[in-house]
């Protein structure tokens, strides 16, 4: 039974997990917001599981421990991304021409723009990449 309700909780931490990542330019309110949101999270599944005190405690470093594995991870995500864009940018460079350039610049700003006007709509929030 405790194995069930461990595996639950980490489940429904997971399943939960994607709305917390939060873009590093406002890691700090975001941050907050995610450990806020946790903290419901925990104290949900201690209600509707009937969690004991030692098992709220566990299962609340296992949270833990996840939320801080897939920042990571997505951390790593961002640099790679990070990394193939300036490489991409650099051939491309070698390619195109002075005008063709500043055309995939204003391209890339439409793109942006579209972005962010859906974004405000209420889109997808928690990736603040602002990058083309």
């Amino acid at each position: 039974m405790r194995t069930l309700v461990i595996s639950t909780a980490l489940a429904l931490g997971l399943a939960t997990s994607a709305f917390a990542q939060a873009p590093a330019a406002s890691a700090a309110p975001t941050e907050n917001r995610g450990e806020q949101r946790m903290a419901r999270h925990l104290d949900r599944l201690a209600t509707e599981l009937n969690l004991t005190a030692a098992q709220k405690l566990q299962v609340e470093a296992i949270m833990a421990e996840q939320h801080a594995a897939r920042r990571a991870m997505h951390e790593r995500f961002r640099t790679e991304r990070e990394a193939l864009k300036a490489d991409t940018d650099g051939k491309l460079a070698q390619v195109l021409t002075a005008e063709q350039q500043a055309q995939l610049e204003q391209l890339r700003a439409e793109r942006r723009q579209r972005w962010q006007e859906r974004r405000g709509r209420g889109g997808h929030h928690g990736h603040g990449d602002k990058r083309g």
